[in-house]
């Protein structure tokens, strides 16, 4: 169970998208204050309906820009949760036509490798999470030693790290 027994209180979900997540998170745990970022407007508007059609629009505060820095600086969380763009540039010729005409690049892509923006996240959620926060990403298929690597190197602190746990196509660190 990726939350333990505490359910997190605060929770940020990192590139949204069509909001899936946030709004997920808000029906599941509705005490909890839900944050959703996206740098797509467009992304953003298809969320806040998604979140309304569900009845949550009230458990979730979208923003739009650049992973985390939209939020409020003093923002704390105890998850930052993403979906992020994973596909290498390469690849997205390779992607089915229903994904390529169907969804942005910008939503899929992620530099050469696909892991911008895994790292940019991995450099930066610190500055959001709670010291006993966690990171949760999905990833691309084959991806996972490179993903493990970069949150290795990017370690808030031990005390503050009990485990790094990697689970098919998801890796936290708790």
């Amino acid at each position: 169970m990726l939350f333990r027994s505490r359910d997190p209180k605060s929770i940020v979900d990192v590139c949204t998208g069509s909001g899936c997540i946030a709004v997920t998170l808000a029906k599941k745990l509705p005490a909890a204050e839900i944050f959703a970022t996206d740098a797509s407007a467009e992304a953003l508007a298809v969320a806040r309906a998604n979140a309304e059609r569900n009845g949550v629009e009230k458990n979730v505060r979208f923003f739009e820009g650049d992973l985390l820095s939209p939020l409020p600086s003093s923002t704390k969380v105890d998850a930052v949760v993403s979906n992020p763009p994973y596909i290498a540039s390469g690849d997205w010729a390779k992607l089915p036509k229903e994904v390529r005409d169907f969804e942005p690049a910008l939503a899929l892509t992620a530099g050469e490798d696909g892991l911008e923006i895994i790292r940019r996240l991995a450099t930066t959620a610190g500055r959001v999470l709670s010291p006993t926060g966690f990171l949760a990403l999905e990833m691309g298929a084959g991806q996972r030693a490179a993903v493990v690597e970069i949150l290795e190197a990017n370690k808030r602190s031990e005390e503050h790290t009990s485990e790094l746990q990697s689970h098919s196509d998801l890796v936290c660190r708790l």
